[in-house]
């Protein structure tokens, strides 16, 4: 039987953790920040990106967009309603992918300075009736990870949205400076959510305890470690870093 591991995938979690998952549209106000009732025909706002902005500095400018219309949306505004109403945006961060590149024939040593949002491409801030439907999908969103087969699948209810190669533990148990005792390296199997993120992580090899910035890919090149963000996962009851 194959081992596959199902997390529900609440963004609302992943970023505000004290949020409420899931927001009924009788529950959104309807009126911008100036007390003026709005209707679902609530106008896109669309942003121009005027400089490019490289992986290094994605995060930063989201949310600057987040801050300055969170409070003229009728609607919990974050970045992940933002780049669900963009797809192009998810599109432009797989592509910044190491291998990716390399079967383009592109050696990327620093994937942070890469462009990942043109200058001159156009971010839209959606309506409150898009908005809805997208708040409402996340509580449909699941990612499947199948260990034998070494893929992520992220599904919207039965709907395969992106499939990705991955890496998974390995069979083996090895003693890890990190925790001070022998770890079982395997994947665990389990159904759970993610709970926490951490945007800018400190890579530590859990074998020694010691902070690395560069890796050996799988080509043998030696690069600069990614922008990646950690997740914290409960899977089974069982926080895991």
């Amino acid at each position: 039987m194959k081992s596959i591991i199902k997390v529900i995938l609440y963004i609302f979690i992943y970023l505000f953790v004290g949020l409420h998952s899931s927001y009924a549209q009788d529950h959104l106000p309807l009126m911008n920040s100036n007390g003026n009732h709005l209707t679902n025909e609530y106008m896109l706002k669309e942003i121009m990106v005027n400089n490019d902005i490289s992986v290094e500095f994605y995060f930063q400018y989201l949310d600057s967009i987040v801050e300055k219309y969170k409070s003229s949306t009728p609607y919990p505004f974050s970045e992940h309603v933002l780049v669900r109403a963009n797809p192009w945006i998810i599109d432009s961060l797989i592509n910044t992918d190491y291998y990716r590149m390399m079967n383009r024939g592109t050696f990327i040593y620093d994937q942070k300075q890469m462009v990942v949002l043109p200058k001159g491409a156009k971010i839209k801030v959606p309506s409150f009736e898009i908005a809805n439907q997208i708040i409402n999908s996340f509580q449909k969103t699941t990612l499947d990870i199948n260990i034998p087969e070494f893929k992520l699948r992220i599904y919207e209810g039965a709907v395969l949205l992106y499939e990705f190669p991955i890496r998974v533990g390995k069979n083996e148990k090895k003693y890890l400076e990190m925790s001070g005792r022998i770890q079982d390296l395997r994947t665990k199997n389990g159904n759970g959510l993610i709970v926490n993120h951490n945007r800018n992580p400190r890579y530590f090899n859990p074998v020694n305890n010691h902070e690395y910035f560069v890796t050996k890919r799988d080509d043998e090149r030696v690069t600069k470690l990614p922008q990646i963000p950690f997740i914290e996962t409960e899977i089974n009851g069982y926080k895991k870093n």
